[in-house]
């Protein structure tokens, strides 16, 4: 991550989740800077690697997207799936360490986390980061 940089990184992560998997991961990337602080690279890419990592053992997704822009001062990531969705609060009732660890990284950075999910129509993970 800190030699390839946070889009080359998660590129080659959605790869070979693709690869591993009976998925089709699309990934696009907008205007990512080469340099970002550590801290929000590995925040970046730690939480769409929880989140790619969700899709394959939960969804039944065959189809998942992840998308990192940079929009004015702030890193956006977006990893959705076409799978069978969930009740983000039942999991956070039930203390899913996914989605402790995710808000966690998050808090650290600053940032804000999104789950949006219906059960039946996927799951759609949306974080915002500061980008310096």
């Amino acid at each position: 991550l800190s030699q390839l940089g946070l889009e080359a990184s998660l590129g080659g992560f959605c790869r070979e989740i693709a690869r591993a998997h009976a998925l089709k991961v699309q990934f696009e990337a907008k205007n990512i800077p080469r340099v970002l602080p550590e801290d929000v690279s590995l925040c970046v890419y730690r939480i769409a690697q929880e989140s790619l990592q969700n899709v394959v053992k939960h969804s039944d997704a065959s189809i998942a997207s992840v998308t990192i822009e940079r929009k004015g001062d702030e890193i956006r990531l977006i990893v959705s799936d076409n799978g069978r969705g969930f009740d983000p609060e039942a999991a956070r009732s039930q203390e899913s360490l996914g989605l402790i660890s995710m808000e966690e990284r998050i808090r650290v950075v600053k940032g804000q986390l999104n789950v949006v999910s219906v059960i039946g129509s996927g799951t759609r993970v949306i974080v915002d980061v500061p980008a310096t």
